[in-house]
């Protein structure tokens, strides 16, 4: 119980510490936290990460910056692939194995992405964050089957609240042309998922299961 009222303290103050600060200065303090004397500013830092999945294959990745080059560069293994994303000076790339290496524009906000009718939503490290808002702004979703589980897509249904792609995106321009030219589908799937999302502007319902997840991993911490 204990344990129980702090995570809920935590999570509060955190809410609120969030919503008092910018994120700039929320990543300031933090850098300035965990590294008070700016040793980081002038070295290669790697970091080595083995992520353990139940049921699943262990994702290993290595994490290399330099802050005073302002470089970044993720590496990991999925699938036996090596996927390999740069991000140096404001340019990123990304390479498989070494090759295809992609160049990537610059970001664009999501009030300009909102412009778009059709949204290709992909898994990265973890489920697809922006999944929320495309789902809730009169966007229709192309998705190949999603590996990760979350409240958003737990009972979202492929051909009612978005429209299901191969893994591969081999029948990408076949699936965008066949909504192109079927309007009405493309509306109705539309609409479904973002009555699909407005159950998760209720404040009530949502504070529910933020309470019941943090009950379950109390359970599970003391199992």
């Amino acid at each position: 119980m204990k344990l129980l009222v702090i995570l809920i303290i935590t999570v509060t103050s955190i809410s609120h510490i969030f919503g008092q600060i910018s994120a700039d200065n929320l990543l300031k303090n933090s850098i300035q936290y965990h590294d008070s004397h700016g040793a980081l500013m002038h070295h290669d830092v790697t970091l080595h990460l083995n992520e353990k999945i139940p049921n699943g294959t262990d994702r290993k990745s290595a994490i290399a910056f330099n802050i005073s080059k302002d470089s970044y560069t993720n590496t990991r293994i999925s699938k036996g692939a090596e996927i390999k994303s740069n991000l140096i000076k404001g340019k990123s790339t990304i390479s498989v194995d070494g090759r295809s290496e992609y160049i990537f524009k610059n970001r664009i906000t999501i009030e300009e992405m909102l412009q778009y009718k059709f949204h290709i939503l992909i898994d990265g490290n973890d489920w697809c964050t922006s999944l929320p808002w495309v789902l809730f702004h009169n966007c229709v979703a192309f998705m190949p089957e999603t590996t990760y589980e979350s409240i958003f897509t737990i009972d979202l249904i492929p051909w009612k609240h978005y429209v299901p792609i191969r893994s591969d995106f081999m029948d990408i321009e076949e699936k965008i042309k066949y909504m192109i030219d079927n309007d009405n589908l493309a509306k109705e799937i539309s609409y479904n998922s973002t009555l699909y999302m407005k159950q998760f502007t209720n404040k009530v319902l949502m504070d529910k299961i933020k309470l019941e997840t943090i009950k379950r991993y109390c359970k599970n911490i003391k199992n």
